[in-house]
């Protein structure tokens, strides 16, 4: 029989400081919950400045991108350039996945093949979420919904392009030190119709840059109630 030695009131000491310290740490860490904040910080969003709908209510998040660009796969070789405002409605955060809806998606001082560009029924129902939160990286915006009418284009030829059903459209979040960025980066985008493939292509490819500009607190009437301009991505949990 092999006998083991007992370990000294040191050894026990040390090793009761160590489960202390890992305990302690563990609770540090945030939750794998996805939010806003009010000020910079990704990792974990204090609570005085955390962000959330009022009660029975919701917020609508703002972003616009200064130069929004299409190109399809059809005739037409010159991509189309637009400016873009977004508007997302977010009734709930402290989940994995936070539920939202595009309300709006509004093309202004378009210029390419086409020269008006509107977006097709929304709301559509998406949700935003970080993966892999403890191990850093970047925001997830993932829909099935939504698409863009491309109105009034050369030979007078409309065409029509949206999110694969199947799919999906995804687009990656990130903080930056004036506000929250959401990107489209060559994401795919199907015909749905219009003046046929042959002018319109299969597929359009998609890039923008959208920067964060305001979060409005609306209470259960719709009515504004507060403002918080700009706004970050931010994980909650404990402190």
């Amino acid at each position: 029989m092999r006998l083991t030695k007992a370990p000294g009131s040191a050894a026990i000491a040390a090793m009761g400081l160590i489960a202390t310290v890992g305990a302690s740490t563990a609770s540090a860490l945030p939750h794998e919950l996805s939010g806003f904040c009010s000020k910079n910080e990704p990792l974990l969003c204090a609570a005085a400045n955390r962000i959330d709908p009022p009660a029975g209510g919701s917020m609508l998040i703002s972003a616009h991108s200064e130069l929004d660009e299409f190109k399809n796969s059809g005739f037409f070789s010159t991509p189309e350039k637009c400016k873009v405002n977004a508007a997302i409605s977010v009734k709930e955060t402290d989940k994995k996945a936070i539920p939202s809806e595009i309300q709006e998606l509004t093309f202004t001082q378009c210029s390419g093949p086409c020269q008006k560009i509107e977006a097709k029924g929304p709301p559509w129902k998406g949700e935003l979420s970080m993966p892999t939160p403890l191990l850093g990286g970047t925001w997830r915006f993932f829909t099935r919904e939504g698409g863009a009418l491309h109105n009034e284009c050369t030979f007078g030829t409309t065409c029509e392009y949206g999110t694969d059903p199947v799919n999906g459209t995804t687009l990656t979040g990130s903080d930056t030190a004036s506000g929250a960025v959401i990107k489209a980066t060559n994401v795919t985008l199907k015909y749905k119709s219009g003046s046929g493939e042959f002018f319109c292509g299969p597929t359009g490819t998609w890039n923008a840059e959208f920067k964060a500009t305001s979060i409005h607190l609306r209470n259960g009437a719709g009515e504004d109630v507060g403002l918080h301009a700009p706004w970050w991505f931010s994980l909650l949990g404990e402190a």
